[in-house]
């Protein structure tokens, strides 16, 4: 019913909301009839934990066939780790330390480790990693397709993986417009700050931004610590 539509999801996939953002977070996520999803915020945030969440639990109930993750590899602080060896998803793998780690939370046997759940997933098909350079043409069905750091990537770039969204598809874009590494981008010109605000005026999309820090008191207190160096 609509009264039930409207309610606060408790837990999927052991994941609550820990504050009223969250469960914003969460209720977007899980509605089939919004396709698309933005939610901003710092590290630490929730973002990719949530999504997951919601993600897995949405392909569980079989309303999704897979779980489709695009992560730009843009190295953090202009520090290039320089060419990768292997296929398609080993030259990739090095840049998805965050969603192994929250695949690891949300379902992983701790005796395997991140790496070993996820690439077990992968070789059954629920989830597929893919490449920007390789997303062009394609056709995304029924499936949910994350992409995370979309900060680091430009407008125009951040338009066409929306485009790839075939039908019964879900498109989950995550990011900190505060934390721009790409050289030719800031904090108002990437695809992030485009789409959160463009998607203002679609009935198609929700955008919500998590403010609180809710992975550990360090975390949070990371920004303060940091804002400034003491003059000595």
């Amino acid at each position: 019913t609509d009264k039930d539509k409207e309610k606060a999801p408790a837990e999927f996939m052991g994941i609550k909301p820990q504050n009223i953002e969250q469960k914003f977070a969460f209720k977007a996520l899980l509605d089939d009839d919004i396709p698309l999803v933005i939610l901003l915020g710092a590290a630490g945030t929730g973002k990719t934990v949530l999504s997951l969440a919601a993600a897995l639990h949405k392909v569980n109930e079989g309303v999704y066939d897979r779980i489709v993750v695009i992560k730009p590899n843009i190295p953090v602080g202009g520090i290039d780790i320089g060419a990768l060896p292997g296929d398609k998803y080993e030259k990739l793998s090095a840049w998805l330390g965050p969603m192994k780690d929250n695949v690891q939370q949300l379902i992983g046997d701790r005796r395997r480790g991140a790496n070993q759940t996820f690439e077990q997933m992968v070789d059954e098909g629920l989830i597929e990693v893919e490449a920007l350079s390789y997303i062009q043409g394609r056709s995304i069905a029924k499936s949910v397709i994350i992409v995370d750091e979309v900060q680091n990537i430009s407008p125009r770039v951040a338009r066409m993986v929306v485009e790839r969204c075939g039908p019964g598809s879900k498109v989950i874009l995550l990011g900190d417009a505060s934390q721009v590494e790409n050289p030719f981008l800031d904090q108002k010109s990437n695809g992030l700050a485009h789409a959160a605000a463009g998607s203002k005026k679609s009935e198609l999309a929700a955008v919500v931004t998590l403010i609180k820090v809710e992975r550990s008191q360090l975390a949070a207190a990371a920004s303060s610590i940091f804002a400034r160096p003491e003059s000595h």
